[in-house]
């Protein structure tokens, strides 16, 4: 709902926003908890829901993504620590690319 570009859509991105972003947030926050010697079955069912959270947050706008990015930054950083499937992997190297540019670290 977030990216869709149909009108009755576009004129509710601001709330749409305000309420998947801190969803989405949780929901990375709750898989940072995750035990993976007693919650591998949790791990493997909420990990391609990470992955779609993270990369969307990637795909935020300049101003979105700066906005979220407080929040957004300890969580994936947390994540690292973790054994991740090569899909998060690559979610959270799309997330620091996207702090390397909007912090004018790289170039892309």
């Amino acid at each position: 709902m977030y990216y869709d570009k149909r009108p009755e859509y576009l004129a509710l991105h601001q709330q749409i926003g305000e309420r998947l972003v801190p969803l989405g947030l949780g929901v990375v926050e709750d898989f940072n908890t995750l035990r993976t010697d007693t919650q591998a079955k949790n791990i493997a069912a909420w990990t391609p829901v990470i992955a779609e959270v993270l990369n969307g947050f990637a795909s935020f706008d300049d101003h979105s993504f700066s906005r979220y990015l407080p929040a957004i930054y300890p969580l994936a950083t947390e994540l690292l620590s973790r054994d991740l499937a090569p899909e998060v992997r690559e979610a959270v190297r799309r997330i620091f690319v996207r702090v390397g540019v909007a912090k004018g670290i790289t170039m892309s």
